[in-house]
C-alpha cells in the first residue's frame, strides 16, 4: 500500500512538474499580450512618480496597491539583474497555477464529484490555463490560486480566519475575489463568518490606505473600474437587440455596458448567495463556482484573463462542462491572440474590436460557463429531491 501511494504521489508530482515546465517554456519564448506593456508602463511610472501619484497621472492604472507593488518589485529585479520583464511578469501566474495544482493534487480530501487525475490533466495541460499564466501576462492565475486556497481551507478544515486572510490577500492583488464574500457568509455560521470577515479585512487595509492616499483618482480608477467592452454575454445580446436604434443612442454600444454595469454588479454579488441559501448548501467550493460563474455570466465587459476564475471549481464539480468550457475558451484565446499577433517572440495587442469569428467564440465560451453553472445547480436540485 505504501509503495502504491508513493508511486501515485510521484505520478502526481511528475504531472505537476510537467505542467509548470510547459508554462515556463511558453513564457521564455514569448512576450505576451498588451497587458505586459501596460504593467511595464505602470511599474516604471511607480519608480518615477510614486504609487499614489500614478493613480492621478494614468487613468488606466486600476489595480490595488499590493498588486502594483508586486509588479514594481519584479520591475526592480528586471532593472537590477537584466532579466527580461515579460518573463518575470509571468512568474507569479505560473506559481499560482502550481499552487492550484498542488491543492488538488496532494489534498487528502476531495469533493465527492472530483476526479484528481482528470483535474490535473485538464488544468495542467489545457490551453486556457497555460496561455493565461504562461503567455498573457497578468496576476489573475495567482489571484485565483489564493482565492481557491481560501475556500479550500474553509471547506475542508473550517479555518475561516485563515481563509479570510488568504482571500483578503487575493483581493488586495485584484478585486474580483470580493465576489466570494457573500457566498462564504451564506455558507457559514454567524460566529464563523465574523471570524472570516476579520481575517479578510487585515490584508485589505492596503486598499483602505489607497483610498486615503490615492484620493479621488484611486476611487475612480480602482473601485469604479469597468472592464473593457467586448461582445460578451448579456452586453452582446443587449447590443444586438438595440442595434437598429444605434444611430440615436449616443456612444452606442458603450452606453449599453455603462447602463448595465450597476445591475450586473448587484446580480454578481447577490445571486450566488441566494442560490446557496435556497439550496441550503454549505458547500463553499460550489459557492466558488457560483460566484465566479456569475462574475462571467453577468459581466458588463470582458478580459480574456477572466476565463481562469471559475475554472478550478468547474473542473472539480462538473468536469464534463469543464471540458466544454476549456474547448470553447481555448479556441477563443487562440483566435484572439492570433488575430492581434504583432510579431516574434510571440506577442499580441488585444483591444475591444474583435472580429466576427472571435466574437462568435465569445458566445460559445459564455454559453459553456452558463451551461456549466446551470447544470451543476440542476444536479444539486436533483440530488436534494432524491434524498
Amino acid at each position: 500500500m505504501l509503495n502504491f501511494e508513493r508511486r501515485h504521489a510521484l505520478f502526481i508530482g511528475a504531472l505537476i512538474c510537467a505542467a509548470v515546465a510547459l508554462r515556463g517554456f511558453v513564457a521564455v519564448f514569448s512576450i505576451g499580450s498588451n497587458d505586459v506593456g501596460a504593467w511595464y508602463r505602470f511599474a516604471s511610472s511607480i519608480d518615477q512618480v510614486g504609487l499614489w501619484q500614478l493613480y492621478g497621472v494614468d487613468s488606466e492604472f486600476n489595480n490595488p496597491p499590493l498588486g502594483a507593488l508586486l509588479v514594481w518589485l519584479l520591475y526592480k529585479i528586471h532593472t537590477t539583474t537584466g532579466l527580461a520583464f515579460p518573463l518575470l511578469l509571468r512568474i507569479p501566474g505560473i506559481l499560482g497555477d502550481l499552487i492550484t495544482l498542488c491543492i488538488v493534487g496532494f489534498s487528502r480530501r476531495l469533493p465527492v464529484e472530483a476526479n484528481r487525475t482528470a483535474f490535473l490533466l485538464l488544468y495542467g495541460f489545457a490551453p486556457v490555463p497555460i496561455l493565461l499564466s504562461g503567455y498573457h501576462g497578468n496576476l489573475d492565475p495567482l489571484v485565483v490560486a489564493l482565492s481557491f486556497l481560501a475556500v479550500w481551507v474553509i471547506s475542508l478544515s473550517e479555518r475561516v480566519f485563515l481563509g479570510g486572510v488568504l482571500l483578503g490577500f487575493a483581493a488586495s492583488l485584484k478585486l474580483p475575489p470580493l465576489v466570494l464574500v457573500p457566498v462564504v457568509i451564506a455558507a457559514t455560521a454567524r460566529g464563523k463568518w465574523l471570524l472570516f470577515l476579520l481575517g479578510l479585512t487585515l490584508p485589505l487595509i492596503s486598499v483602505a490606505v489607497g483610498i486615503v492616499w490615492g484620493g479621488e483618482p484611486f476611487l475612480t480608477n480602482v473601485l469604479q473600474y469597468q472592464p473593457p467592452l467586448d461582445m460578451w454575454g448579456i452586453t452582446a445580446f443587449f447590443t444586438a437587440a438595440l442595434n437598429p436604434w444605434s444611430s440615436v443612442i449616443p456612444g452606442f454600444p458603450h452606453v449599453i455596458a455603462t447602463a448595465y454595469s450597476y445591475p450586473a454588479k448587484a446580480l454578481i454579488l447577490t445571486v450566488p448567495a441566494l442560490i446557496l441559501v435556497a439550496l441550503r448548501s454549505t458547500d463553499i467550493i460550489f459557492g466558488y463556482l457560483l460566484a465566479f460563474g456569475a462574475f462571467l455570466i453577468f459581466a458588463p465587459g470582458f478580459g480574456p484573463q477572466y476565463l481562469i476564475y471559475p475554472l478550478p471549481a468547474l473542473l472539480l464539480l462538473n468536469p464534463r462542462w469543464g471540458v466544454r468550457y476549456l474547448t470553447a475558451g481555448s479556441c477563443t484565446l487562440f483566435a484572439l491572440y492570433s488575430w492581434f499577433f504583432v510579431g516574434y517572440p510571440f506577442a499580441s495587442v488585444h483591444n475591444s474590436t474583435a472580429p466576427v469569428h472571435v466574437t462568435f467564440l465569445y458566445y460559445l465560451t459564455w454559453c459553456a460557463i452558463l451551461g456549466g453553472v446551470g447544470f451543476t445547480i440542476s444536479d444539486r436540485l436533483v440530488g436534494q429531491k432524491r434524498v
